[in-house]
């Protein structure tokens, strides 16, 4: 075996394909953390709501027959790096459609604060679109009237009920427990 000595040209070439291999590597992990980076960013942003339901109340009328009024109360959770709004609340009824909730803002009751005071504090059902910042949450008040019994509510096993909240990302069916309760309770 003969010895061949170092030259320049040869050192050269080593280094440049050693700097060509540490190139190919730091690609190779730049596009795998960018990958990884635009992943975790999409799940970030991802749509992701949590709805409960506070109760509801519902009215009567001896005036005129099969009036029913019910408010609900929804406690919104938006779990998204973004906001969303919630433009409108259906409620599936006996007739197997799901009808609107009101979209306008309605008197619901008034409070004395503290009790006894001459100070009130009155609460309105929501007035929709209701806009919800990111990772927060809102209480939400919606009203529904009918006097016609096949678009009275419909409960399974007179606790839960069938919703779908119409938001500006996307359309969400959701069963909720729904107790019923005094709205001057809530």
């Amino acid at each position: 075996c003969r010895y061949r000595p170092l030259t320049w040209l040869s050192i050269t070439k080593g280094v440049t394909v050693l700097i060509s291999i540490i190139s190919i590597i730091l690609s190779v992990l730049s596009f795998t953390l960018s990958v990884l980076q635009w992943i975790f960013v999409l799940r970030k942003q991802s749509f992701n709501i949590s709805v409960s339901c506070t109760g509801y109340s519902v009215s009567t009328s001896e005036l005129i027959s099969n009036y029913r009024d019910y408010t609900f109360g929804f406690i919104v959770n938006n779990h998204s790096s973004l906001p969303i709004s919630i433009n409108s609340v259906c409620v599936r009824t006996e007739s197997g459609k799901y009808k609107m909730f009101d979209l306008t803002k309605r008197f619901l009751k008034e409070h004395f604060i503290p009790p006894g005071t001459e100070r009130t504090y009155q609460l309105f059902s929501s007035e929709f679109p209701v806009n919800i910042d990111a990772y927060s949450s809102s209480l939400v008040y919606a009203t529904y009237e009918t006097k016609l019994t096949d678009e009275h509510i419909f409960f399974d096993d007179d606790l839960f009920c069938h919703f779908e909240f119409v938001t500006n990302r996307k359309t969400v069916f959701k069963v909720l427990h729904c107790e019923r309760i005094s709205l001057l309770e809530q």
